[in-house]
């Protein structure tokens, strides 16, 4: 007792911890003599100092500090090798890993705990009601409407102006200029008969025949461009189209089965007093109408009367 209570105060060690280091020090010795061969050199080997030590050393390692690394996994490893790497590496990468399974709930329930709901249903309804209209819907708009941008309804009309006209202007427009806003589909035959939109084709022709009252195929492509595209502030009205809304719509990614003519068509005519035609002078207003057509949402589900 005396020897384990000399030890606890010289190395700071608790009298359990050396009563088992003392323990598997005197096996190991035991186990070494018996192993040993019993010649002088081996007895005095095993008494002398350096040998003690060497048996305590490795004792001290195996008992109080082996527990603590893994193993060698490589048989071919060197008896000297360095172990891989301490266990309590693996305890904190198991528990890391166990928390890392639970880290997407555990930070999800964390931030929004701290939600204002009402909050965000203000910033969201103030988003919706300005951004959607002033930025998302009037960008749609004015890339149908610009005759720059490659397959806008805009370039589209110009262009099939330019190759009907200059092909068929003699055979075709020059007895019935306003004709050619039928073959670029800017209206349909029936309504290019009624009144008030005939009245308006006949106006943008005529606004380019010449001082004698003759319009030329290069009058009549004007025409065209005049009547669908925007002009500048007090320079005049356009008119939108059914087949600019069409484009517009799938732009903004409407679905085929929301723009079936069963229920559009009829909301359109319902919108341009049943002219199919929308006269504008800026594209804001067209991005009104386009907000019109489903009671100031996006999609068909907010016009009532069509579901």
């Amino acid at each position: 007792p005396e020897e384990v209570e000399k030890l606890c105060n010289s190395l700071s060690l608790r009298w359990e911890t050396v009563m088992l280091l003392l323990d598997c020090f005197h096996t190991s010795v035991v186990l070494k003599r018996l192993n040993e061969r019993s010649s002088a050199a081996g007895r005095s080997a095993q008494n002398s100092a350096s040998s003690m030590a060497n048996i305590l050393a490795e004792v001290r390692f195996e008992t109080l500090f082996g527990h603590f690394l893994k193993p060698k996994q490589a048989e071919s490893l060197p008896d000297a090798a360095p172990e891989a790497e301490p266990r309590v590496y693996s305890l904190l990468s198991h528990l890391q890993n166990q928390d890392m399974e639970l880290l997407e709930a555990c930070v999800a329930r964390s931030l929004t705990s701290w939600l204002d709901w009402s909050q965000i249903g203000e910033v969201t309804e103030t988003f919706v009601s300005t951004a959607l209209v002033d930025r998302v819907v009037l960008n749609v708009v004015e890339r149908e409407l610009s005759e720059v941008v490659d397959g806008s309804a805009a370039s589209r009309a110009v262009l099939a102006a330019y190759q009907l006209v200059y092909e068929l202007f003699e055979s075709r427009y020059k007895s019935n200029p306003i004709q050619v806003f039928v073959d670029c589909e800017i209206v349909v035959e029936d309504e290019m008969m009624l009144p008030e939109v005939n009245y308006l084709l006949t106006s943008a022709v005529d606004c380019q025949r010449s001082v004698e009252g003759e319009i030329s195929a290069k009058g009549l492509i004007a025409a065209v461009r005049s009547f669908c595209l925007p002009k500048g502030s007090g320079e005049g009205k356009a008119f939108f189209w059914f087949g600019a809304l069409l484009q517009v719509l799938e732009g903004l990614g409407w679905s085929k089965g929301e723009m079936r003519r069963g229920w559009l068509l009829p909301r359109w005519l319902e919108l341009t007093g049943g002219l199919s035609l929308f006269e504008y002078t800026t594209a804001h207003e067209v991005s009104a109408l386009v907000m019109q057509m489903c009671n100031g949402g996006l999609w068909k589900a907010m016009v009532f009367p069509a579901l």
